[in-house]
């Protein structure tokens, strides 16, 4: 692979956030592999974002100030449409990239034996001082991605995939050919996975190590730029989407996203059996999202009137992950 077909451009979407946006852009230019230019598009009148950047001056950072605000996935789709480089790798404001995640992310790219169009990555979701390693599972070739995002569930009920947006690279082409849907409120990524994995160009490469940070500590007192996931939002979109779904993941994501995030919304009970007759009607009802169905509705509203929802979700995490802890330390002693 020549250096011309390994120019990554890094865009950053970015609003009234300043001290994030910077760190961000710290880490890019970190990079132990220079990215080839980083674009920063602030999505709106925003003086103060626009003053903080200028410390990055005789960089590769070019700032794309937008009159209006656009909203992240349009903010995105003007840093691809005014990137020069053959790969476009996103980062949110509020992420990080770790050193050496361009570099790894190319060398296996000019290490594949075929045509890649995306490539991921792990990531650390970080809080309360820990570090939690994501997505456990990735898709694999012929798997239907609405089952590999929304099927893959711990027995303890939490999403085992969805790889984070701040460790996707996307050959540039195929982001101007399946952009992100413009004015998209919430599931902006998975929405555009959905959308382009029925392209023809959908080869995929994803690597193992953790190569960005999700920083959560303080995600609740902020706003995410790809927005929150109403539990009425959730429905009116999968709803719009359900010829991209099979009946399975259907049943799996009106389980997992709708009535997992009514129950802690505070919806009415009607309300939760609405969801459920729709399952019934449009998913694959199965033994193991009745037993989710219990987890969410009968269990966890009181756990976490103890535990702090980062804290259940580290503990979770562990639990889930101690076989194959026993199984490496098993596999070293033999």
């Amino acid at each position: 692979m020549s250096d011309e077909r390994q120019r990554v451009s890094a865009v950053i979407p970015t609003r009234n956030r300043p001290d994030l946006v910077s760190r961000a852009v710290r880490s890019v230019l970190a990079q132990t592999w220079p990215v080839y230019e980083c674009i920063v598009v602030i999505d709106g009148p925003d003086q103060v974002t626009t003053d903080a950047l200028k410390c990055f001056e005789g960089t590769v950072l070019r700032i794309v100030s937008l009159e209006n605000n656009v909203g992240a996935s349009e903010a995105r789709n003007i840093g691809a449409r005014a990137a020069s480089g053959d790969w476009v790798a996103l980062l949110d404001d509020d992420d990080e990239w770790l050193p050496a995640k361009n570099e790894t992310q190319l060398r296996a790219l000019a290490g594949c034996d075929r045509p890649i169009e995306i490539i991921f990555s792990r990531y650390l979701d970080r809080a309360e001082g820990r570090d939690l390693v994501r997505p456990r599972v990735f898709p694999v070739q012929g798997q239907h991605i609405s089952e590999y995002l929304w099927c893959n569930v711990s027995p303890f009920g939490g999403l085992e995939s969805c790889p984070q947006t701040s460790t996707w690279v996307i050959r540039r082409e195929l982001l101007l050919e399946v952009p992100f849907t413009p004015g998209q409120k919430a599931l902006n990524d998975l929405d555009w996975l959905l959308r382009a994995f029925e392209h023809p160009a959908r080869n995929f490469l994803c690597l193992n190590d953790p190569l960005a940070i999700f920083n959560n500590d303080d995600v609740g007192a902020r706003t995410r730029l790809t927005g929150i996931r109403n539990w009425n939002f959730c429905y009116e979109w999968v709803m719009k989407n359900r010829h991209r779904l099979t009946r399975k993941a259907f049943g799996f994501y009106i389980v997992v996203l709708c009535v997992n995030s009514a129950v802690q919304q505070h919806a009415t009970s009607g309300e939760i059996v609405s969801l459920l007759k729709t399952l019934v009607r449009y998913g694959k009802l199965s033994a193991r999202l009745v037993s989710l169905c219990f987890l969410y509705i009968c269990v966890y509203p009181w756990i976490r009137r103890a535990v702090s929802p980062q804290k259940l979700t580290a503990t979770l995490y562990y639990v889930t992950d101690l076989p194959k802890q026993l199984a490496r330390r098993l596999r070293r002693s033999a």
